[in-house]
């Protein structure tokens, strides 16, 4: 073993958390949507998967303080809309919507669907 302490994706967003990052309320619905991941089979504690999780809990403080993000290309997203993992990430989307109670900007929206897309791609877990 290499010493290293190994941080859970909770540990990942408690961090985030305490040092000003993310807002109470947004590490409460991070922590939601990891329970919705794993709900759907998705193995939250592989690097990948932590990695979406802190870019989700950031993308959401972004969400709720008004921050905006240039958009994706339309083409990738046509690429995102064929792939298998599609509508389970929209379904993710949605669910995040009801957690925070505003519709997602749809840059925002976009970035999410195109990695938890990629991510389910890989046979619906994050590894």
């Amino acid at each position: 073993m290499d010493g290293g302490v190994v941080l859970t994706v909770a540990d990942r967003i408690a961090t985030l958390k305490t040092s000003g990052v993310i807002s109470s309320e947004v590490a409460d619905a991070s922590l939601k949507a990891v329970d919705w991941l794993k709900n759907n089979h998705i193995d939250t504690e592989t690097d990948n998967c932590q990695m979406f999780v802190t870019h989700l809990a950031m993308s959401l403080e972004r969400i709720m303080s008004g921050e905006q993000v240039e958009g994706l290309p339309q083409e990738m997203m046509e690429e995102v809309r064929s792939s298998k993992g599609y509508q389970a990430a929209v379904e993710f989307t949605q669910y995040l919507e009801q957690l925070v109670g505003k519709q997602l900007p749809v840059e925002e929206r976009d970035y999410i669907l195109l990695h938890l897309a990629v991510l389910m791609e890989v046979g619906g877990r994050c590894d």
